[in-house]
């Protein structure tokens, strides 16, 4: 059986932290964070409103989403995890709009949250995740904002 560390992130404070009340919490097997992150698209939905074939179809966005995970899967995820929100991981709270909705969803994960991605001919838009060990899995593309904020 592999070890599992509590890994924290403080708010307001890019370090790691074992153990702080309210605080973003990733659990991860220690054999992980040194490791590099990596993604799938291996649950996210193709069709419908937010699938990812109708939501890449505009260039741009597929560019800047892809140019994106490329540099976050070159990080390990100490690294990852300690990005700040904007520009990193940003977990969702347990029972809140976004996780209920998710994990209605996909009920095989049990930790979600999303990204930022910027794009420079697009206003920002988010990606909802969940994780699977070492593996964040892209489940949802919300290009037009019209997932809960």
């Amino acid at each position: 059986m592999r070890k599992t560390n509590q890994v924290h992130l403080k708010n307001g404070d890019n370090s790691l932290d074992s153990g702080q009340s309210g605080s973003l919490k990733a659990e991860l097997d220690s054999n992980y964070l040194s490791g590099k992150v990596r993604f799938t698209f291996r649950d996210c939905s193709l069709n419908g409103e937010n699938g990812a074939c109708k939501t890449l179809r505009h260039r741009d966005v597929a560019s800047d989403l892809f140019k994106t995970l490329r540099r976050f899967e070159e990080m390990d995820w100490t690294t990852f995890i300690n990005l700040p929100r904007e520009s990193g991981w940003s977990q969702e709270k347990v029972n809140q709009p976004n996780y209920l909705m998710l994990k209605n969803d996909f009920p095989n994960y049990t930790q979600f949250g999303h990204i930022r991605i910027n794009s420079k001919d697009h206003s920002a838009f988010r990606i909802f995740c969940g994780r699977i060990e070492d593996m964040v899995a892209i489940l949802k593309i919300d290009v037009d904002g019209k997932i809960n904020h």
